[in-house]
Parts: C-alpha cells; sequence; structure tokens
C-alpha cells in the first residue's frame, strides 16, 4: 500500500467509519503528516530488498536482518555498535545471544553469495567485499543495505 493510498483511507476512515474507525484514521493521517513511516510498509520494503538479494528465506538469518534493518531504520542510534546495540535488543526479543543474531545473518549472507547472482551482489556492495572470505562482513551487509532502504524509504514517502 503505498503511502497516498493509506492517506486515502485514512480520510475515508475519519469520514464514513465508526467513531473507533474515526480515531484509528485520525492516528494513521497524524502519523502521515508527521512523516512516520508505518511499520508494515517499512518491513515490506526491507522483506523486497532481502528477496531481490537473494538472501535465503524461510531462515532464522532472514528473521533476524530483516527485524535488525526495521530497528535500525526505526533507531539509527542502535546501529553505532552492533553488538551494544542492535544485536543485543534483537537478541532479547528472540533469546538469542548478540553473537547468534550476527552468526544467524551472517550464514545468510553466506549462502546469499553462495548461491545468488554474483553480478547483482558484486554491484550491490560495490569494493565492499572482504578479500579473504569473499563476502562482505555482516557490519558491511547491514550498513549497505540500511543505505538502500533509506534510499527507497524516500521515494515511497514522495
Amino acid at each position: 500500500m503505498t503511502v497516498l493510498e493509506m492517506k486515502v483511507d485514512a480520510l475515508v476512515q475519519i469520514a464514513m467509519g465508526t467513531p473507533r474507525m474515526k480515531q484509528k484514521g485520525k492516528e494513521t493521517l497524524r502519523m502521515l503528516m508527521d512523516g512516520l513511516i508505518p511499520a508494515p510498509v517499512l518491513a515490506d520494503t526491507v522483506t523486497q530488498l532481502l528477496k531481490e538479494l537473494g538472501f535465503p528465506e524461510g531462515s532464522l538469518g532472514f528473521e533476524l536482518a530483516s527485524r535488525v534493518l526495521v530497528l535500525g531504520y526505526e533507531q539509527p542510534r542502535l546501529l553505532d555498535g552492533l553488538y551494544q546495540g542492535v544485536f543485543s535488543t534483537v537478541g532479547q526479543e528472540r533469546n538469542l545471544l548478540p553473537q547468534r543474531v550476527e552468526r544467524n545473518i551472517y550464514t545468510g549472507i553466506a549462502t546469499m553469495f553462495r548461491r545468488g547472482n554474483s553480478t547483482q551482489l558484486l554491484d550491490f556492495f560495490d569494493g565492499c567485499i572482504s578479500d579473504t572470505t569473499g563476502i562482505p562482513s555482516t557490519g558491511t551487509f547491514i550498513r549497505r543495505c540500511m543505505r538502500e532502504l533509506r534510499s527507497r524509504m524516500e521515494v515511497r514517502a514522495c
């Protein structure tokens, strides 16, 4: 659902809905007017990005990478120190150590590079791939995905 469609939906709820629907419509419209992006739009964009890159779906790494990217977008300060920030936060939500969060994401990255479209991945991670392992580090992967995510969300907000 685009931002414009969400605005129209919110206005319809305000105009024609029950008191509860009117309140929900007003809250949605206020969020949109304040420039806040609703979580479903953000989550869909993250999922689409990971699928385009060839990150293995249905794995714990996919779920964790999605959550890390959503949290990183919503709370950029968590990305300052990955282990003390976003990995720790996601780990607490899933009852995992931050190292396990990182390891699951890294395993997904390695699988993506083994099975994915190497030309597309090399273009996307331009110059960020380790000479020794042939894949980017988890931190590099997250930062590059965050840059792309911010770009896509800016386009969606227009």
